[in-house]
């Protein structure tokens, strides 16, 4: 879901309620600046923010179809860890 689509949905949520943005930044505890911004499309808004405000809406974030499997980070060059490489035993 992109931010668009996120911000639609709060603004749809909001017209049904007939709630304003400063009653929404009081249930959800995210300053209302935040909130007027965002709603606005002027400034991106961080996760510990987005939550709040879509729990205060009773609104939330479903995947409809399954995440791709986290790519394996490398392993790291010997010299980058904290431990020497080992000798093998004779």
């Amino acid at each position: 879901m992109t931010m668009t689509l996120l911000r639609r949905a709060v603004l749809t949520e909001l017209r049904r309620r007939k709630m304003t943005k400063y009653r929404l930044a009081e249930l959800s505890g995210v300053d209302a600046q935040i909130i007027y911004h965002w709603l606005r499309g002027e400034q991106g808004i961080l996760e510990q923010n987005l939550v709040p405000i879509l729990k205060a809406l009773g609104l939330g974030i479903v995947a409809t179809r399954p995440l791709p499997p986290p790519e394996e980070e490398p392993a790291l060059p010997a010299e980058a860890t904290d431990n020497p490489p080992q000798e093998p035993a004779p």
